[in-house]
């Protein structure tokens, strides 16, 4: 089963990269990409995302908008990086915010991989 991704980042930048490095997995598909949060949770229904990559600007901590994408679909595993890649964490609905040893592209890729396992 491969990972459905969606990429909710800031930076175009970023999403660029992101989408490239994650093309070449396998098991990882990006499916979408959206750079307004006013559009993440139509975007999540349409495409389908097992997880969602998001830009979060204040603190490592569970942001708003986890609440809400948690509220419509409780499968979905966010992915919070911060835009200077200095911290970055993993959190589903049933579980706690889980920081990310690194932000390294290792720990991203078996963030990701672990939304396949759980669902």
């Amino acid at each position: 089963m491969r990972a459905r991704v969606l990429l909710a980042l800031d930076s175009p930048l970023l999403r660029e990269t992101l989408a490239d490095l994650l093309a070449r997995e396998g098991d990882i598909e990006v499916v979408g990409q959206v750079d307004d949060p006013v559009d993440l949770l139509l975007a999540v229904e349409e495409t389908e995302a097992d997880v969602v990559l998001h830009t979060f600007r204040d603190s490592p901590e569970l942001p708003g908008i986890c609440s809400h994408l948690f509220a419509e679909f409780p499968h979905v595993l966010v992915i919070g990086l911060s835009p200077d890649a200095s911290w970055a964490f993993a959190c589903r609905q049933t579980v706690t915010v889980k920081p990310l040893a690194s932000v390294g592209i290792d720990d991203v890729l078996a963030e990701i991989r672990s939304a396949c396992v759980a669902s």
